[in-house]
C-alpha cells in the first residue's frame, strides 16, 4: 500500500504537518477575533487553552510525520513564503 505524501505542494501553496515551532502561529491566529466572528463562543478563552488546543490536535503529526490519518495541516503561501 503506498503512504500518503507528508507534504503537497502547488504552484500556490505548500500544505505540510505541523511543527513545533508553529505553535506561536496557531495561537495568534486562533486568539484572532476576526477569524471567530461568526462563531465567537467557540474561540479559545486565553493564550494556554489555544497553546493546549494545537497540542492536542498536533500531537500525532509532530515529528511522527503519520499517513493521511492526520488531518492537520498547515499552510505556506508560494508568493510570500509566510504561513497562511
Amino acid at each position: 500500500m503506498q503512504r500518503a505524501p507528508t507534504e503537497i505542494t502547488t504552484n500556490h501553496l505548500t500544505l505540510r504537518p505541523p511543527a513545533r515551532s508553529d505553535r506561536a502561529f496557531w495561537v495568534g491566529l486562533h486568539r484572532d477575533p476576526a477569524l471567530y466572528r461568526h462563531a465567537p463562543w467557540t474561540m479559545p478563552q486565553s493564550d494556554d487553552a489555544a497553546s493546549a488546543d494545537f497540542g492536542r490536535r498536533s500531537a500525532s503529526a509532530i515529528d511522527t510525520r503519520p499517513s493521511s490519518s492526520c488531518l492537520m495541516r498547515m499552510m505556506r503561501s508560494a508568493a510570500s513564503g509566510s504561513e497562511v
